[in-house]
């Protein structure tokens, strides 16, 4: 690839740093690469790593840069309490003398969702093909809880294109909808020291530890030393709690993702990150149907049951995404 029509798409979470070369078309990707954030003390450090481990290829003339975060023109500096990276963007730019362009790392998660093939998404929940535009939610369970939003616009021409836009709904609070819910909410209060429980707190790999600490305290037994997802998923062969754990972690989710419906009047629901997929065994089709309405009014159900969810199963969906973006910038 020339230097001209070549771009470097980046897509950074908690956990790792994702990177690979674009052709305009968004079709050809070469030099595909992972990091784990851990390794490096900034951005600008990975992505030199990048460059040296892809001398042979010349340097683009841009990069798309998505990153876990609140990405706002207006705060030069971009932070998360899920990645270390304090990214200051005009240092960022003149350090590699490359111009980039910004972006949370949900909207490349939001452009995958259109562009997957029926081999890369397993279906969640079935609804109905609505009769015009209608925003799709995408939610996404990795080291945080990613929320992004494809609005349809009507163009000039008379047809529909999506922009998607990031959103802040995993930090949203926990809603009580039945006995179960508000005893889950207590115990994150009172018993694991989280005092606004957020979404995030328990539907995110970080957030597991803490579901699985509440499903013990509920029947008196002590959790143990549980820090991670991993620590949890490898109890469950003989440990209970932990199964429980994995098996709940769906239907709060649904409970989740009826919240998003509502909020965005949505005809779908996408389900992506590096979470779900490794716990699909756990997924009960028809107990995710049910907590998904659990607690909503009659008025509300004809939305709801409309809506279509797919879970993301493609391995590298961001890259999906950000091949539409390259297109489309």
């Amino acid at each position: 690839m020339s230097q001209a029509l070549t771009t470097l798409g980046v897509d950074v979470g908690g956990t790792n740093f994702r990177a690979a070369l674009f052709a305009p078309d968004g079709k050809n990707l070469t030099g595909i690469s992972a990091y784990p954030v851990k390794d490096f003390a900034s951005a600008e450090s990975a992505v030199q790593q990048f460059f040296a481990d892809h001398s042979g290829y010349a340097r683009p003339a841009r990069i798309i840069y998505a990153t876990c975060g609140v990405v706002d023109a207006d705060v030069p500096v971009i932070t998360s309490r899920n990645n270390p990276w304090q990214l200051d963007r005009a240092q960022f730019q003149q350090t590699l003398g490359i111009p980039t362009l910004f972006f949370n790392d949900f909207i490349p998660q939001a452009y995958a969702a259109l562009g997957l093939n029926p081999s890369q998404k397993f279906l969640l929940k079935n609804g109905s093909e609505p009769t015009e535009p209608k925003p799709i939610v995408v939610i996404g369970p990795g080291t945080g809880l990613g929320v992004s939003v494809l609005v349809p616009i009507m163009t000039g021409a008379g047809s529909v294109r999506f922009h998607a836009i990031a959103t802040e709904g995993g930090n949203n609070p926990i809603g009580v909808r039945d006995e179960h819910d508000l005893a889950l909410v207590t115990s994150l209060i009172k018993k694991c020291n989280i005092p606004h429980p957020t979404y995030e707190d328990i539907l995110s790999g970080r957030g597991l530890p803490n579901l699985y600490r509440t499903i013990c305290y509920k029947d008196d037994r002590i959790p143990g030393d549980v820090k991670t997802a991993e620590d949890v998923a490898l109890l469950t062969a003989s440990n209970i709690f932990a199964k429980r754990t994995l098996e709940a972690f769906w239907m709060i989710l649904a409970g989740f993702a009826a919240t998003k419906v509502l909020d965005n009047n949505a005809a779908a629901v996408f389900v992506s990150g590096g979470v779900p997929p490794k716990l699909l065994k756990y997924f009960n089709p028809s107990a995710y149907a049910q907590s998904f309405m659990l607690g909503r009014p009659e008025s509300q159900t004809s939305l709801l049951e409309r809506s279509t969810h797919n879970l993301i199963t493609a391995p590298d969906p961001a890259f999906i995404g950000l091949a539409q973006m390259v297109r489309q910038l």
